[in-house]
């Protein structure tokens, strides 16, 4: 499929005559044992038909190639790294400090102008699903981290969500005289785990 998109003026390099318009259209490639489309930037001459991909489109098109490969590796895309590094609250200069790969890595990262190593992706992940270990590397490395650093995982959330739809509800209910006196703990003088868990499963 192409499509001609809206470009500065451009001469033919070519025929030195022409004007070049930038043309878009997809091509099947394959990496890892997966298949794929990916976009293809470029322009064709008006008037001798000469395809170029200049080094705008050139960029454009190997980023598309990168961030399809790490699609197909199992690895964050560009745009899933940067992503992540927004939930977890860093900068990128944070972000290198904490993960590794220089000073501009998580910039190349995320424009997909290079892949992050397996291990990388897998630490990265690690800081999402489990915020406590941000803290610690950050402790680790010297790192200042931001006041509000908090991730939940989506589970995590969900289940956070249903906890406080339950407290809302017993609320209205005590403010409405209308809630069960609930079973108290003998030697806590609250209530129970077993109170809890039943509550939650209500909500489920």
């Amino acid at each position: 499929m192409n499509r001609t998109t809206a470009s500065k003026e451009r001469v033919c390099p070519a025929c030195g005559e022409g004007r070049l318009e930038a043309r878009e259209s997809t091509q099947q490639v394959e990496h890892a044992g997966v298949e794929g489309t990916v976009p293809l930037h470029y322009a064709v001459c008006d008037m001798c038909g000469s395809e170029v991909a200049e080094a705008d489109e050139a960029r454009a098109n190997k980023r598309a190639m990168i961030a399809f490969r790490k699609h197909a590796e199992g690895l964050l895309t560009g745009r899933e790294m940067r992503e992540a590094r927004r939930a977890l609250h860093l900068t990128q200069s944070q972000a290198a400090q904490l993960f590794g790969g220089g000073k501009v890595a998580f910039s190349r990262y995320e424009n997909d102008d290079i892949a992050q190593s397996e291990a990388m992706d897998s630490l990265v992940r690690v800081c999402l699903a489990r915020p406590e270990t941000l803290s610690w590397l950050a402790s680790h490395k010297g790192v200042s981290l931001p006041a509000d650093t908090s991730v939940r995982s989506h589970a995590g959330s969900l289940a956070g969500d249903r906890i406080s739809a339950i407290k809302s509800a017993l609320q209205r209910q005590i403010a409405s005289g209308q809630a069960e006196k609930a079973p108290r703990d003998p030697v806590r003088g609250h209530a129970s785990v077993v109170d809890i868990q039943r509550w939650r499963k209500s909500a489920a």
